[in-house]
C-alpha cells in the first residue's frame, strides 16, 4: 500500500477537535465527531493492508499483531505509567480506585465496557477519568481481534460475494446503533457491535478501492471535507451518537479517502506540511492530552482556567512529538525482539497494577476515607430494576400476616431502602421496596431521551398493583422530584455544576407533569396511606470528590461543605408547590430539606459536616443521610397511623 500524505492530514483534522473538544473549547462542540474519522481511517488501512497480504498469499495473523503491537503499545505504556505518580498524588480515594480498574480494563482491551458501566461520556466524572480515551482504543483492538480471521475466511470461502458479506455486517451493526441509542446511549457510545460499522465503512472503502480504484474527484472530496467539518463544528453533546447523524462524518471520510488522491486541491490541501505533521503524532497527541487535561481537573478545586487548558493542548502537541520521535518510530522498526511477549508482558503489568495499587498506603490525610458508597439491600423485599412474578410473590410469602409499607421510587429511593427497612424493622413493620434508576414513580409518564428507562415501567406497574393487594397497605413515594419537573440539571451558583443529558419527563398522551403527579397520587391515596417524601436538596458537584480535592490540597481535616439555602429554594419551588397542595387531600408529605438545611449553617445546606458525609455523589443521600431521612418517614406514618386511629373513634 502506497503512503498517502493526505491521509495524514485528516489524522490532523481529527484529532485536533477531539483535543479541542475534552478542552472545553466551544468552537469544535462536535469534536468528538474526530473519533469516528480515526474509526473510518483505521478500518480502511488495516484492510488495505490484509487485503496486500491476501492476495500475495503472505497473509499471517501473527506478522498482523505484531505490527499492531508496534504500533500501538510502546506510546500507550509510556502514557499509562507517566500517569501513574500523579493519580497516586492527587486522587482521592474513589477515584483512584476508578483509575486501577481503569489499568486493568485497559490490559484486558475491555476499558469501553469498563467506562460504559461506570457512565456517561459528557458528564463531568467522565472528564476527570486520565484514561477514558482509551476506550477508542479498545474498540479497535476488538475489531483488529475478530475482523482479520473473518476476512481471511471470507477470501478463501466467498471472495465473490465478499464486498456483500461486508456490506450487510455494516448495514447491521448500523441498525443495532439506530436502535439502541434512544434507549441506552451509554452502551451505544461505547460498545463495538454499534460502532463496527464505521470501522467496516472504511473496510469497505479499501475494498471497493481494490476493485474499482476510480479517478480522482475534487469536487467530491470537498464535499466529503465539507461533511466531517460540519458535524465537528455543528454538532454537541445532545447529538445522539452513534446514530443517522453519525452518517455525515463517515461517509465525509469516506468520500474523501475514495477521491482526495493526488492532484486534487483537497489533497493538496490535507498534504500540506503543518496537517501531515500534526497528522504524524496525532497518535501520541490523542493517548497525552486525556491523562493531562483530567489532571489538571482534578487538580482544580473549580474548573481549570481556559488559557491552561490551551497550554495543556499545546504541551499535548509537544509531548505527542517527542513520544512520536523517541518511542513510536524505534519500536515500529522490524527487529528480531518477541513482540508478542513483550506485549503480553505490558498487559499484564498493567492489569497487577490495577490490583496492587488499591491496595497500597499511600498516606492520605486524615478525613479523607473511603467515599461512602449508596447502601445496598440485599432484603427479598428489595425489588429493585428488574423483578419478577416470583420475587414478588416469595416477598409477600415473607411478609405474611406482619404489618407492611411499601416503598416507591427511582434511585433515590434505592438510596434509602436499606435505612428505611432497618428503622421500621424496629416497629416491627416489613419494608416492600420497589426501585428503578431513574424512573418517574407516577405511572403514566415517560422520560424523554429514554435513557435507562428499559423496565421502568413493567417494575412501575408491578410496584402498583402489588400495592392493590394489600389493602390500606401505606405507601412511601421518593424521588428526584426536583429533576423531573425542572428538566434540568443543578447549579449552585458556586462552582457545582451538574452535567449530563436534560431531562423531561411527559406525561403519556398530554398534560402538565405536576397536575398529573397530583391526580395519581389523590386517587391513590383514597385507597391507601401515601407519603410523599422530598425534595432531598441537590449538591451540583460531586460532593465527595469535592471534599477529597479540598483536604488533599487544603493541607487539613475534613471541611465543612454546603450549598445556598435560597439556591435550593429557588430550584425546588415547583415541586414544592405541588406537595402543598397535595396536603390535606389524603397525602403527608416530610420536606427533607429542613433535615439538611439552615441547622448548622444558617441560610446552608450542609453537603458534608466534620466526619459525616450526606451524599454519595451530587444528589443522592448517603446511609447517614438515608437514616436522617428514614427516621422522619417512620416518623410521620407513626403519626399518621395515630391520626387515622383518633379518626376512626366514635
Amino acid at each position: 500500500m502506497h503512503y498517502r500524505a493526505e491521509i495524514d492530514g485528516l489524522r490532523a483534522v481529527a484529532v485536533l477537535p477531539v483535543i479541542a473538544f475534552h478542552a472545553g473549547f466551544t468552537l469544535f462542540s462536535g469534536g468528538f465527531a474526530g473519533v469516528d474519522v480515526f474509526f473510518v481511517l483505521s478500518g480502511y488501512l488495516i484492510t488495505a493492508i490484509l487485503l496486500g497480504a491476501l492476495a500475495q498469499d503472505r497473509y499471517s495473523l501473527t506478522d498482523f499483531y505484531i505490527r499492531r503491537a508496534r504500533r500501538l503499545l510502546p506510546a500507550l505504556t509510556v502514557v499509562v505509567l507517566a500517569s501513574v505518580p500523579f493519580a497516586w498524588l492527587w486522587m482521592g480515594p474513589a477515584a483512584f480506585e476508578g483509575f486501577a480498574r481503569s489499568l486493568m480494563a485497559v490490559g484486558l482491551f475491555s476499558s469501553n465496557i469498563l467506562f460504559w458501566q461506570e457512565g456517561g461520556y459528557f458528564a463531568t466524572a467522565a472528564e476527570a477519568k486520565p484514561l477514558l480515551h482509551t476506550w477508542s482504543l479498545a474498540v479497535e483492538e476488538q475489531y483488529y481481534l475478530l475482523f482479520p480471521p473473518l476476512l481471511a475466511l471470507l477470501w478463501h470461502r466467498a471472495r465473490r460475494h465478499l464486498i456483500v458479506c461486508i456490506t450487510l455486517l455494516a448495514v447491521a451493526s448500523f441498525a443495532l446503533a439506530v436502535l439502541t441509542v434512544g434507549a441506552r446511549p451509554e452502551a451505544a457510545f461505547y460498545l463495538a457491535p454499534t460502532r463496527a460499522w464505521e470501522l467496516l465503512a472504511g473496510s469497505l472503502a479499501a475494498l471497493v478501492a481494490r476493485h474499482h480504484p476510480g479517478a480522482p474527484r475534487d469536487g467530491l472530496a470537498a464535499i466529503g471535507l465539507a461533511m466531517i467539518l460540519a458535524a465537528l463544528l455543528l454538532y454537541d453533546a445532545q447529538t445522539p451518537f452513534p446514530s443517522t447523524w453519525t452518517l455525515l462524518p463517515v461517509a465525509g471520510t469516506v468520500l474523501v479517502i475514495r477521491y482526495a488522491q493526488a492532484g486534487t486541491r483537497t489533497a493538496a490541501l490535507l498534504a500540506c506540511r503543518p496537517l501531515v505533521g500534526i497528522g504524524l503524532i496525532s497518535y501520541s497527541a490523542y493517548l497525552w492530552h486525556q491523562p493531562l487535561f483530567a489532571f489538571a481537573r482534578l487538580r482544580s478545586l473549580d474548573a481549570p482556567a481556559p488559557w491552561l487548558m490551551a497550554g495543556l493542548a499545546g504541551a499535548a502537541l509537544a509531548l505527542a512529538w517527542v513520544t512520536w520521535r523517541f518511542v513510536e518510530q524505534p519500536f515500529r522498526r522490524p527487529g528480531p525482539a518477541p513482540v508478542l511477549r513483550i506485549s503480553g508482558g505490558v498487559l499484564a503489568g498493567f492489569i497487577a497494577l490495577g490490583l496492587v495499587l488499591p491496595q497500597m498506603d499511600r498516606g492520605l490525610p486524615d478525613g479523607l476515607g473511603p467515599t461512602p458508597q449508596m447502601a445496598r439491600d440485599a432484603h427479598p423485599c428489595a425489588l429493585h430494576t428488574r423483578v419478577t412474578q416470583d420475587q414478588i410473590t416469595t416477598c409477600l410469602t415473607h411478609a405474611r400476616a406482619r404489618p407492611k409499607v411499601v416503598l416507591i421510587g427511582d434511585s433515590h429511593a434505592m438510596a434509602l431502602s436499606a435505612a428505611l427497612r432497618r428503622a421500621l424493622a424496629g416497629e416491627g413493620i416489613v419494608l416492600i421496596s420497589f426501585a428503578h434508576v431513574g424512573c418517574y414513580p407516577i405511572p403514566g409518564t415517560t422520560r424523554v431521551p429514554p435513557a435507562r428507562q428499559t423496565g421502568c415501567h413493567s417494575l412501575r406497574a408491578q410496584a402498583w398493583d402489588t400495592l392493590t393487594t394489600l389493602e390500606g397497605t401505606p405507601v412511601l413515594v421518593f424521588a428526584r422530584w426536583t429533576l423531573a419537573l425542572q428538566g434540568t440539571r443543578f447549579d449552585n451558583g458556586e462552582g457545582g455544576q451538574e452535567h449530563g443529558e436534560a431531562v423531561r419527563m411527559a406525561v403519556t398522551g398530554q398534560g402538565d407533569l405536576a397536575d398529573h403527579t397530583r391526580a395519581t397520587l389523590e386517587k391513590r391515596a383514597m385507597d391507601h396511606p401515601v407519603t410523599l417524601l422530598g425534595p432531598f436538596p441537590e449538591a451540583g458537584w460531586h460532593v465527595p470528590e469535592r471534599l477529597a480535592k479540598m483536604v488533599l490540597f487544603g493541607g487539613g481535616a475534613a471541611p465543612v461543605l454546603s450549598t445556598s439555602l435560597a439556591v435550593q429554594q429557588a430550584r425546588s419551588a415547583p415541586a414544592r408547590a405541588m406537595m402543598a397542595q397535595l396536603e390535606g387531600r389524603g397525602v403527608t408529605v416530610v420536606p427533607l430539606a429542613p433535615l439538611f438545611c439552615d441547622r448548622q449553617i444558617a441560610g446552608r445546606c450542609v453537603n458534608a459536616y466534620r466526619d459525616k458525609l450526606f451524599y454519595t455523589d451530587d444528589d443522592h443521600p448517603s446511609a447517614h443521610a438515608a437514616g436522617i431521612i428514614a427516621r422522619a418517614a417512620v416518623a410521620a406514618l407513626r403519626a399518621g397511623q395515630e391520626g387515622r386511629r383518633l379518626a376512626a373513634r366514635p
